[in-house]
């Protein structure tokens, strides 16, 4: 007998389960009866599905042999608008899946109005029955019992967002512990008030609402039902549904209720949203008409605790035209245990999003622990490589600098991160959709070298230098922004406008 084969299975699988290569298993379960369940274990632990045709193989494979149902952990089915016809067989093939861990489902090219039809609202009713079966204990079998962790992109029949009673199910499972959905319309009651014995029973631990219609109301309902959530992020519709802004920004004191459910468990905390002005503030008096509109909403915030009972929160991600942001510089309900703040959505060509940033960002670090500042900008068409001369204007540099000092003082770091967007693609990003890239485009423990470097140039007489030299600072915006600080002058710098 070959050696391997004189090995106990339990000894054997792990060696197997270290193969990676799909025709290497195909070729080890072909060789005897003994190693092909063992190999078919791994080559179908984790199956992708990017088309119907796939979908119809994977139905005729494990129909022969439906001891294979039990070996998928993984489904991932992100096809594209393309060849789209048998897709539908997945449903019946998931429910037969009894070990199924994860499950990621997406609907080609959701933000695409002309494809709208060939999304089929049959499967997604058959998901949502499975859910319900999985939750009524009574049903001895039910499908995705093992299942923890879905990711479900759709776009609803008509107006392209699913209403929050049809996905209920799934927030209602007792056994997912991450969930991304996108696309769910909160409007109006979807029996919040009958869930009864359900609040704080499910073991949900990540929460990603992506691109969804978020009411204060509805909020409160589903963060009634984790028992511990740790992640949490809101990210309001922006793109498909024309609302006009953010809802939760319009009765922040029912927001700080609902997320005050989850106050003795959550780490993370990301609120995005849109703006709620008719246009951009452009002139100083409309930007602090803007700001005192902001400031109106945030005093809602004053009869409740805020975040001061978040004793867990780490993290906080917020749009600068979020309402929560502007509760963070009273300390009365700014979170105490908070490492790092990001503020986000900051306009990279827009002025009026640093008018109050030194101000802001000084109540915040007086009100906060937090050691890590993070600005993000919203993403912009200009290509990686100049992605930092693009931002690191002079105006824009020094109030940055601001910035970095005040944080500074307070023994804290401070970083700006810009990001390339790609035409054509917004969230939610599908499968082979190209996301923003990031860079970052200034760090503040370098700047503080490069500044103390170029003031002695300065002192010395040296003024001047050319961009793109291989001395000069290229795209490094914390070498841009310490020239500009310091006066040495950078032959070339007005291009950068």
């Amino acid at each position: 007998m070959f050696p391997l084969l004189s090995l106990p299975s339990d000894l054997l699988q792990p060696v197997i389960d270290a193969i990676d290569d799909g025709a290497t298993l195909v070729a080890l379960a072909q060789t005897c009866s003994m190693l092909q369940p063992l190999a078919e274990a791994q080559l179908f632990r984790n199956v992708y599905i990017r088309n119907g045709p796939d979908a119809l193989k994977l139905s005729e494979v494990l129909e022969g042999c439906p001891r294979r149902f039990d070996y998928v952990y993984t489904l991932e089915a992100t096809p594209s608008p393309f060849d789209w016809a048998g897709i539908e067989r997945l449903p019946d093939l998931v429910q037969r899946m009894k070990k199924l861990r994860e499950l990621h489902v997406e609907s080609p090219l959701i933000n695409a109005h002309r494809y709208m039809p060939w999304w089929a609202e049959g499967p997604v009713v058959e998901y949502m029955g499975m859910f319900e079966k999985a939750n009524d204990l009574s049903i001895a079998e039910a499908p995705l019992r093992n299942l923890t962790s879905l990711t479900f992109h759709s776009n609803g029949p008509s107006t392209r967002y699913y209403h929050i009673r049809t996905i209920l199910p799934v927030l209602l499972s007792r056994t997912l512990r991450y969930l991304h959905v996108s696309c769910i319309n909160m409007i109006g009651d979807f029996g919040g008030d009958n869930l009864g014995d359900e609040r704080g029973r499910t073991p949900l631990q990540t929460l990603i609402l992506d691109e969804c219609y978020i009411t204060p109301t509805g909020l409160r309902t589903i963060l009634s039902l984790p028992r511990n959530l740790v992640s949490l992020s809101l990210r309001e519709t922006d793109r498909h549904l024309g609302h006009g802004g953010s809802k939760l920004n319009e009765d922040i004191g029912i927001v700080l209720s609902a997320l005050s459910q989850q106050s003795h468990s959550l780490h993370f905390f990301q609120h995005s949203c849109p703006g709620f002005f008719e246009h951009r503030p452009q002139s100083i008096r409309e930007l602090r008409a803007a700001w005192e509109q902001l400031e109106r909403y945030a005093r809602a915030a004053n009869d409740s605790p805020g975040f001061s009972k978040f004793a867990q929160l780490r993290t906080l991600e917020l749009s600068w035209l979020s309402v929560l942001a502007h509760i963070l510089s009273n300390p009365a309900l700014a979170p105490p245990a908070l490492e790092t703040y990001r503020l986000m959505e900051l306009d990279y060509g827009y002025e009026g999003n640093w008018e109050h940033m030194p101000a802001h960002i000084s109540a915040v670090a007086s009100a906060t622990p937090f050691k890590c500042l993070e600005l993000h900008t919203l993403p912009c068409h200009a290509h990686p490589s100049r992605l930092s001369r693009t931002f690191m204007l002079e105006s824009r540099a020094k109030k940055l600098i601001e910035v970095a000092r005040i944080v500074k003082s307070r023994n804290a770091t401070t970083a700006l991160v810009s990001y390339e967007t790609n035409f054509g693609t917004i969230p939610p990003y599908l499968y082979c959709e190209e996301q923003p890239k990031s860079k970052v485009c200034f760090e503040s423990e370098r700047f503080w070298k490069e500044e103390e470097k170029y003031a002695k140039l300065v002192a010395e007489g040296k003024h001047e230098d050319r961009l793109g030299e291989e001395e000069g600072p290229g795209d490094d915006g914390t070498v841009l922004a310490a020239r500009i600080i310091t006066g040495y002058r950078c032959l070339g710098l007005a291009e950068l406008a």
